[in-house]
């Protein structure tokens, strides 16, 4: 075909389409009518079903089986219908360019009357809360984030992937696939053709390509009969790098997850003495991301050498060797030069390609030499830490020496079974809470401390954890640290542990512990949750045991097996049972008192168990020097 001819046909008729006007003006208003119809059944799709985006397309696989990769998703978002528990939705996050299609969870209710859900993808281990999908510090996902649910889907048409650069990124040897087809289509050109055919040498080299042809094509028609996409010629030299890359994703989602709610209960975790055990399991997760991300990365250097390397290098000598007897035979009869140019023009491509890859990679080390620069300054604060360096407490240097120094274990005298508190004054952030205070609690007798909201009834309890330094005075502990137990309002569990995990913390799964089943089945029934915890999907203490689910009083309860489980010598409660009945709040107190034999240190507004304790002791008295009226008998 003369393609000058038909570039010439269609210039003609553009001059004469431009020349007749109206003609001009009747194509013009058909496009415009074109464009504006569709506009119009767009937004009448929106209003109708009350959704920005009535029609999406599924881009990734968080929701397969049930939902693939390219199917379309129908919308509609009436708010007069709730959104109920199992339903699919599409949301979108403010951090996020494209929205999200994941199955609701769970749905919560607040006090406004508006619907809050959890979501999660199908094909995900962990929720989208803890997965890292939702914006930092977000819980819950409002019902304004939802562009609709699904109501229609439509299963994907053609391929998976939404476009040809998705279908190659998911499986790479496809590459080389594309590049043996289009060498041997450029192979067969008419020209060259008669070339090989007149050339010995030409003759050998086809028969080579030939034979390369022949094994592909046995190799796809074995792959299609096997129903098998591993261990092809491709996978082996390329894998496919989208399972890692999920993993990878989950990996990173699961360690920012930990370290989020590690930062939301650290209070708790101190007051629990798990440092230990979180520092461990974040160490744990670090690990798996790190070695996650090295296999991916050594994969995707592998791949990417081999395609940027010996795969464009080795085609520039296979098509050498190809063009070698066209160009030597004296019998040659090139023509026409520029068919000859252009049947070689995607080979000059690829060598300007590789080019461009080896300047790009100047920008590559930019990156890894700031990355390199910000491990290292983390390396750095790390050994300071590690090792710090006696300076003056005058220095900026000196006041964080101090500061850490807060954090140092109590001093222990030679009595036993007595804690002394002696003249402490207790500040935060440059505001006394307490000046000059003495009290003594002793093993066996209850102590039952009141006051009013900012009298220093945590704040006390923290110096007695060793959390904070007392600003003067000393606290002397004789009682071992095994022997003390701090309870919090709001408990602390672990994620993925199993219920014998949970009454045990901080104790890990790997250390020597020997307590029986039947004290960890006592103290659930004496906190009254066997119906709870012991449910059918729960039937062993080793199976995992998740506490999202619980309400706040349950939480509270659970968490005061831990209790009777660990019996400790003291007992420091803060607001323990806040969320409890008091006839539970009654009852417990008095089996850990006179049953049991625990010394209560109870922090709370309520007076119902106050008579338990054997003295009470006020904080309300904010006096310039308190020290503690022995406590007020009862």
């Amino acid at each position: 075909m003369d393609v000058a001819g038909v570039v010439e046909e269609q210039v003609l008729q553009l001059k004469s389409l431009w020349k007749n006007k109206r003609a001009l003006a009747f194509q013009a208003l058909n496009l415009a009518m074109i464009i504006l119809s569709a506009l119009m059944i767009w937004k009448a799709l929106m209003v109708y079903t009350n959704s920005e985006s009535p029609v999406v397309v599924v881009l990734t696989g968080s929701m397969e089986p049930g939902i693939l990769r390219g199917d379309i998703l129908f919308l509609d978002n009436t708010y007069e219908e709730p959104i109920r528990v199992g339903e699919v939705v599409v949301f979108k996050i403010d951090e996020r360019e494209i929205p999200i299609v994941h199955r609701v969870l769970e749905v919560h209710v607040d006090k406004s009357g508006h619907q809050m859900m959890l979501t999660k993808g199908d094909n995900n281990n962990i929720d989208d809360r803890r997965g890292g999908i939702y914006a930092r510090g977000q819980r819950w996902l409002h019902r304004d984030s939802i562009m609709g649910r699904a109501r229609v889907f439509v299963p994907k048409v053609g391929m998976g992937p939404g476009h040809p650069s998705e279908a190659l990124q998911e499986r790479p040897g496809a590459h080389y696939d594309l590049g043996v087809m289009t060498t041997l289509e450029r192979a067969s050109q008419p020209g060259l053709l008669d070339l090989w055919r007149n050339s010995r040498k030409g003759r050998a080299v086809l028969a080579l390509w030939v034979g390369v042809a022949a094994s592909v094509s046995a190799q796809a028609v074995l792959q299609k009969r096997r129903k098998a996409r591993k261990r092809t010629w491709s996978r082996m030299v390329a894998p496919s790098l989208t399972s890692l890359q999920d993993r990878v994703q989950r990996d990173e989602g699961a360690f920012r997850g930990a370290h989020s709610r590690l930062k939301e209960y650290v209070q708790e975790v101190q007051f629990a003495r798990g440092e230990t055990v979180e520092a461990a399991r974040l160490e744990d997760l670090f690990r798996s991301v790190a070695r996650t991300k090295t296999l991916h990365g050594a994969q995707r250097f592998a791949s990417g050498a081999l395609d940027g390397y010996a795969v464009r290098y080795m085609g520039i000598l296979a098509a050498l060797a190809m063009m070698t007897p066209a160009l030597s035979d004296p019998a040659r009869n090139v023509e026409d030069p520029t068919e000859f140019f252009l049947t070689c023009l995607h080979l000059l491509v690829n060598l300007m390609s590789a080019f461009k890859d080896i300047a790009l990679a100047f920008r590559a080390l930019s990156a890894v030499r700031a990355l390199a620069s910000r491990v290292n300054a983390l390396l750095v604060v790390g050994h300071g830490i590690t090792h710090p360096v006696t300076t003056s407490a005058r220095t900026p240097a000196g006041q964080a020496a101090v500061e850490r120094q807060a954090l140092e274990k109590l001093s222990r005298g030679e009595d036993t079974g007595k804690i002394i508190v002696d003249r402490i004054t207790i500040t935060a952030s440059g505001v006394e809470i307490l000046h000059k205070f003495s009290c003594t609690f002793q093993q066996g007798e209850s102590v039952f401390i009141r006051g009013h909201n900012g009298a220093g009834k945590t704040s006390l309890l923290r110096v007695l954890r060793g959390m904070w330094s007392p600003a003067a005075g000393t606290v002397t502990c004789n009682v071992p640290a095994s022997a003390l137990l701090f309870m919090t309002q709001r408990p602390y569990f672990l994620q993925g542990a199993t219920l014998r995990e949970q009454l045990l913390y901080p104790q890990r799964s790997g250390d020597a512990i020997v307590v029986d089943d039947d004290v960890l089945l006592e103290a659930i029934s004496r906190v009254g949750l066997e119906s709870v915890v012991m449910q059918p999907a729960v039937s062993s203490l080793d199976q995992e045991f998740g506490t999202d689910g619980l309400s706040a009083g349950e939480a509270q309860r659970l968490a005061c097996a831990r209790v009777l489980v660990r019996r400790p010598v003291f007992c420091f409660a803060d607001e323990c049972t806040g969320s409890c009945t008091e006839a539970f709040e009654t009852a417990f107190f008095t089996h850990c008192i006179e049953d049991l034999g625990i010394t209560m240190i109870t922090v709370s507004h309520r007076s119902a168990v106050q008579s338990l304790h054997a003295r009470v002791l006020d904080l309300s008295d904010t006096s310039a020097s308190h020290v503690s009226p022995d406590v007020e008998k009862n």
